[in-house]
């Protein structure tokens, strides 16, 4: 089973052509979408209501916006209670940035044996189309600030939000370690995500090169760089502890 994790915050616009994507990229495989509709105020609602006649499609509300932390960590309760060891996992964005057509390279990449596969950004042959300036220097700077104090082999791209993972890593992490997988609220969660599960075993990770299709986002970003950047200075600091 492929489970596509997917925080939604008012996606109304990106949600129907993402959806589509998944459709046609995972056709014929045993696979579910999971979204975290985190208190959305435009008609992301609706959107998922129709969707889920086409799609499997397991819908988890927010009643209030909380944050892409809590969203992850609202996916990953759902998730401690469904996965198997020879599932795949996959967490991307619901702004239609991430090509679903990616997918089945991971879960191959996955099924070889790799636990962690990252649609990297910066590894060769990766494009990057219509990011904002701003956006691609708090990325690379994360790159490089969390490559220097972690060097976690393998690892180019810290924040990227598009990941698979096998189920046997997730599920030794939720049934073991009595630390949370996520605490951050905002941004940093992922790369908290992936230094924890990085440090608890002996994990191998690979990184694939991604198309980044910001120019198909529609709508402004939710992203706030100045908030950003100071949740993972704060990540960096906890997490060398």
């Amino acid at each position: 089973m492929i489970y596509v994790v997917l925080p939604a915050y008012n996606e109304e616009k990106n949600l129907p052509p993402l959806l589509e994507g998944l459709y046609k990229s995972l056709a014929g495989s045993d696979y579910k979408v999971i979204v975290i509709n985190d208190g959305s105020s435009d008609a992301t609602r609706d959107v998922l209501a129709r969707a889920s006649s086409v799609i499997p499609l397991e819908v988890i509300a927010h009643e209030k916006n909380k944050g892409l932390g809590a969203a992850i960590k609202s996916g990953i309760n759902y998730l401690a209670r469904h996965i198997a060891a020879g599932d795949v996992v996959v967490t991307m964005d619901a702004d239609n940035t991430h090509p679903p057509s990616l997918i089945p390279v991971m879960a191959a990449k996955i099924s070889a044996g790799v636990g962690i596969v990252i649609a990297s950004r910066f590894c060769r042959g990766a494009v990057t189309r219509g990011v904002p300036f701003y956006r691609n220097i708090l990325s690379r700077a994360a790159a490089l600030v969390f490559g220097l104090a972690f060097g976690i082999k393998g690892v180019r791209d810290y924040s990227s939000g598009y990941r698979a993972i096998s189920g046997e890593v997730l599920k030794d992490y939720l049934d073991s370690s009595r630390v949370p997988l996520v605490t951050s609220t905002g941004f940093s969660a992922g790369t908290e995500m992936l230094i924890k599960l990085a440090r608890s075993s002996a994990v191998l990770i690979a990184e694939t090169p991604l198309d980044l299709r910001y120019d198909l986002k529609k709508g402004a970003s939710k992203m706030k760089v100045f908030s950003a950047a100071l949740e993972y200075i704060k990540l960096l600091g906890t997490s060398r502890k």
